[in-house]
């Protein structure tokens, strides 16, 4: 086997799994946000990935006559592709040097393309996001660390620290790599001397940085509405490079079951049975014969998989999975290679076994990873854009509902009328965003006296909010919002009503809906049957801090439909279509779980029951509504309600009964206590 096809056919095999299933549409989990900003060159979310976003810029740029959105989401092809043929290279490095040269080509060859196989590393190629060019030069560390063998020289130990150091750059999950590298610098003093060692960190900190530093301020200083932040002292800026933004919020670290049994899955639908037969058997004989190779390999991979599983707001864990388990491939590839030498017809047995391998992962993924006609994501950006009036102001709350929205505007040109404002960072950092805003768009009025706050609660932000509604409200341009606020909150005289996900602010006497704003091109009952694989992650905010939970992609869309269906339940009931409003609220339940525990969805259904006369229906929703829990208030008039029923029928036991429950209840309000003992006398 000529030795230059050792990483072309890993290459071809990677690119034609990709051009089998990429697309040209904007996709889930921040691809918004990359696609806005390669587009707009505006800055991205700390810690800035400049790198990436310099390089495809590039790419993108010379595939002009492309479709940008398929040229960015080539350019992460291409980077896999780079990355499986540069990963052959160092497995074919990697084993034994006095074995056969056509089983050890072949091994390293058939290894290259079972990596590009695996799920998250096909994903990866196939959308606008960093982590294909990460697997790249991690790969390129890989291969340095391999090629320099157990006495690198001096050109190895600075190539493996450049390149560690640019890797940082692309993310800065590669820190999690510091203890192998440094076991690494540590053996390699014994051949290159200290005084190479002790350059070789201070060339990858260069490396690491330099990109951020030199380029950050440049995009700080662009004037683009993409921007998500805006560093300006050479504190913040570090500060931005290293992310501490996000590590730092209390409650992001911790343990959860959910999050352990998810790492087994990524780990199975990366390799399959096959893989990870072939990966216990490289295990086994490396532990056998070159333990120091497989120690270094567990200081790669343990630390950086710690993390993953412990940094329980890090949405996407497969990819960090995937870059701790890069040196697994060499385990991989020695696999093959013992398969090789069972047999005299070794190279027919390596080859039956890989293409086994592939024929599996291609039948296994395809469905899942095929995004040529996906328009989901885009569906959900389009259900906050679509149906909103000309010159419409929209106070985005959500960075799905940011990243969908930008990326839509800034690669479709939909709805390029719409200010979608990024209310996380309203108020932020000497107001450079609300500045900002106002010199793009002087016809909006600036909030005066507006407080900063580092890191605020939702609730704070609303008071941002608020503060822009109130001095727009009798502007030029309609205001919208994707989150409601209290009535204290809004500007006097308005109200907020309903047009289908979002709110509109109007004045009070024009509290209608429209019906056509309901209608979607698809209904949160036809979702469920176009659910992927549980990629995405449900984050949800406590009192003690973060609770995740996986979930498809997909699910995000039926929320938000059933969101739409919810508030135009809830505008019939105030309105007096009880009836219209039950049927809504019951197709919601039948379709939702998580809705089957909210305490003011059940309530609502209990009280529409009540006010059609379905008593039986109602007791039993007033009862359900107890059984989760929920807000003091809601389980207080849950038992009023109860004890109303009871007395209706001529059980004045039941009745003071429900009534005392309810007087037990702590958390309630002076004029909610004052409503329960009126029951009482």
């Amino acid at each position: 086997m000529k030795r230059r096809l050792v990483p072309a056919v890993p290459f071809l095999v990677s690119l034609l799994l990709s051009l089998s299933t990429i697309g040209r549409h904007v996709y889930w989990q921040d691809s918004g946000f990359y696609l806005s900003a390669v587009r707009e060159m505006g800055l991205l979310y700390p810690h800035g990935f400049v790198t990436y976003q310099l390089l495809c810029k590039a790419w993108t740029s010379l595939l002009f006559f492309v479709d940008f959105t398929l040229a960015v989401h080539l350019f992460s092809a291409v980077c896999a592709a780079l990355s499986a043929g540069v990963l052959a290279c160092a497995v074919r490095c990697f084993l034994s040097k006095d074995g056969p040269s056509r089983e050890r080509d072949l091994a390293a060859t058939l290894t290259g393309c079972l990596a590009a196989s695996g799920y998250t590393f096909w994903f990866s190629a196939d959308y606008a996001k960093v982590y294909a060019l990460l697997y790249l030069l991690l790969s390129l560390v890989l291969w340095a660390i391999v090629r320099g063998g157990a006495a690198p020289t001096k050109r190895d130990v600075l190539r493996v620290a450049a390149l560690a150091g640019l890797a940082w750059s692309v993310h800065p999950s590669v820190a999690l790599g510091s203890v192998a590298l440094g076991a690494y610098f540590l053996r390699a003093a014994k051949s290159v001397g200290w005084k190479t060692v002790a350059a070789a960190p201070a060339l990858g900190l260069a490396c690491a940085l330099g990109p951020g530093l030199l380029v950050l301020p440049l995009l700080s200083a662009r004037d683009v509405e993409v921007a998500m932040g805006h560093p300006g002292s050479a504190g913040e800026l570090l500060q931005y490079l290293l992310g501490s933004r996000f590590v730092g919020i209390p409650g992001v670290f911790g343990l959860e079951s959910s999050r352990v049994a998810g790492l087994g899955v990524f780990l199975w639908e990366e390799y399959l049975g096959i893989g990870l037969l072939l990966m216990i058997a490289g295990i086994v004989r490396l532990g056998r014969t070159n333990r120091p190779a497989l120690v270094g390999g567990l200081l790669w991979t343990i630390p950086y998989m710690g993390v993953a599983l412990l940094f329980k707001i890090e949405g996407q864990a497969d990819h960090w999975s995937v870059a701790a388990l890069l040196p697994a491939l060499l385990a991989v590839g020695k696999g093959l290679e013992i398969v090789g030498t069972l047999h005299p017809r070794g190279l027919w047995i390596q080859g039956a076994a890989a293409a086994l391998a592939l024929t599996w992962s291609f039948a296994a993924n395809y469905r899942d990873l095929n995004q040529r006609d996906y328009e989901l994501a885009e569906d959900f950006g389009r259900l906050y854009l679509s149906n909103l009036e000309p010159n419409a102001v929209l106070f985005a709350h959500s960075d799905d509902v940011v990243a969908t929205t930008w990326g839509l505007q800034t690669t479709r040109d939909t709805r390029r009328d719409v200010l979608v404002v990024n209310t996380s960072q309203l108020g932020a950092q000497e107001l450079w965003y609300d500045q900002l805003l106002k010199r793009r768009h002087p016809e909006l009025r600036l909030p005066v006296k507006l407080p900063e706050i580092a890191h605020r609660t939702s609730r704070e932000s609303d008071v941002f909010v608020s503060a822009w509604l109130s001095s727009n409200a009798d502007g030029p341009r309609p205001l919208y919002v994707t989150m409601p606020l209290t009535a204290d909150l809004l500007p006097p005289g308005r109200i907020l009503v309903p047009q289908g996900v979002l709110w509109k602010v109007a004045h009070a006497g024009e509290d209608r809906v429209r019906p056509e704003h309901w209608n979607f091109r698809l209904e949160p009952e036809q979702l469920p049957a176009l659910y992927r694989r549980k990629r995405g992650l449900a984050v949800t905010q406590t009192s003690d801090g973060f609770i995740t939970e996986a979930e498809p992609y997909e699910r995000r869309l039926q929320k938000a439909l059933l969101k739409a269906r919810r508030l135009l339940a809830d505008w019939q009931f105030k309105h007096g279509q009880v009836a219209a409003a039950a049927r809504l609220y019951e197709s919601i339940l039948a379709l939702d779980p998580v809705a089957q525990r909210d305490d003011l969805l059940l309530q609502s259904v209990a009280l529409s029951y009540l006010a059609l006369g379905r008593s039986e229906q109602a007791e039993a929703a007033f009862l359900a509504t107890l059984a989760v829990g929920g807000r003091p208030w809601v389980r207080a008039s849950s038992w009023l309600a109860l004890g109303d029923l009871a007395r209706g029928r001529g059980d004045g036991k039941r009745a003071l009964e429900c009534y005392h429950e309810a007087s037990r209840i702590p958390g309630l309000t002076p004029e909610q206590q004052s409503a329960v003992q009126e029951r009482l006398r």
